[in-house]
């Protein structure tokens, strides 16, 4: 890509003329040159997104549960009148127990606590998402041109100059 071209350093070498002093008479040629200007543009730069996803995963949770058992014991006569007269036990159940006759049968209801498993939402975390405005120094180099006077005579003259510009020819 061909960089833009100062239109004055285009014309480089053509002379103004006019008074260049109030005793003297000559032409003045202004020498001139290109210099980096720096200019800053706001340009998208990317594009962040922001979204949620369900994950699915396992997760045991232990719970200590009870649960009722029927405990049948067999003593002889002498030790389960003992039992019954220290009140070990069901009280209800024994006294059903002594009571059956033959053929007869009774039920006893045993219970167990059970799991139920609710789910509910709660927020674990929280995510702020922003921006803020960060700055920092670049440096850039680029190449410009200058314009040099250039100075030469012929013949035996007296040319006086300031500087490195003059060169003699003959």
């Amino acid at each position: 890509m061909a960089e833009p071209v100062d239109p004055a350093l285009e014309r480089a070498g053509r002379p103004t003329f006019g008074q260049a002093g109030a005793d003297r008479e000559g032409a003045t040629l202004e020498l001139r040159e290109e210099e980096l200007v720096a200019e800053k543009q706001v340009v998208q730069m990317g594009v962040v997104r922001i979204s949620k996803r369900v994950v699915t995963e396992t997760r045991t949770v232990e719970v200590v549960v009870s649960r009722e058992e029927v405990v049948a014991e067999r003593l002889p006569a002498d030790a389960a009148t003992a039992h019954s007269a220290t009140g070990d036990g069901d009280g209800s159940a024994q006294q059903r127990v002594q009571e059956l006759k033959p053929g007869e049968t009774i039920r006893l209801q045993l219970v167990e606590e059970e799991i139920v498993v609710q789910k509910r939402p709660v927020v674990y975390e929280e995510v702020v998402v922003g921006k803020r405005e960060v700055q920092e120094s670049q440096t850039f180099a680029g190449t410009v041109r200058r314009e040099e006077a250039r100075i030469t005579s012929t013949g035996d003259l007296n040319l006086e100059t300031q500087g490195d510009t003059a060169q003699r020819s003959v």
